[in-house]
Formats: C-alpha cells, structure tokens, sequence
C-alpha cells in the first residue's frame, strides 16, 4: 500500500498541503474506488447466481414453457452480471499493467494475451 506523509500549515482554519501528495492520493483513492467496483460486482454475480440455484432447485408446479422463459430472463440476468464483473476486472488489470508504458501498446494486459490491435 501507497503511504502519503502530509507536511500541512494550518493558518486561520485553511489547511495548506502539497499538491503533489494530494494528487498522489486522488490517484491511489481513484484506483480503490475501482477495485471497490470490482469486488462489488463480483459479489452482484455470485449472490444473483446463488438465488437462481435456489430457485430452480425448488421449481416444481412450472409449467415448461413458463420455465424456459423465466430460465432465459434469469440465464440473460446472470450473463449481464458476469460481464459487468469482466469489464471491471480488465479496467483494473489494464489500469496497473506496465503502468511506465500507459501511452503505448504495452500498457494493455488484453493486448500483450490476444497481440490484436482492436483490443486497445
């Protein structure tokens, strides 16, 4: 973890810190806030993919056309979950990969796996 040491002046109520550190932990609190948002999402899925088990481990009066719809509606929910679970983690991964090279083609995680241009 990222340790910020602050040299403030406190002069009438207004506190003066240096902005370098303060940009510094804008940018450790940006990359946070995204592993948050991963993490959450995450659990979005695995939570909403709990409760479809469950539920379709105690369907017993549906009838079979009532089934293969609330089975798509809920196989559509769960897939829209686990891309949103996705999207984040490449953000993540292409936000810390080779973060010396953020400009180029070599900053992208995706990029280095597949070696296809469109994945940038």
């Amino acid at each position: 973890m990222y340790e910020i040491k602050f040299d403030t002046i406190q002069s009438d109520g207004v506190i003066d810190s240096p902005v370098d550190e303060l940009i510094k932990l804008n940018s450790v609190l940006r990359y946070e806030k995204l592993y948050d948002q991963v993490v959450e999402s995450y659990l979005d899925f695995k939570v909403n993919l709990y409760k479809r088990v469950l539920a379709f481990s105690a369907q017993n009066g549906f009838y079979l056309s009532d089934m293969h719809i609330k089975n798509y509606e809920d196989n559509s929910h769960l897939n829209r979950l686990l891309f949103n679970f996705l999207n984040f983690g490449k953000l993540y991964v292409d936000k810390f990969y080779l973060p010396e090279n953020r400009f180029s083609e070599k900053s992208c995680y995706i990029f280095d796996v597949t070696g296809n241009s469109c994945d940038l």
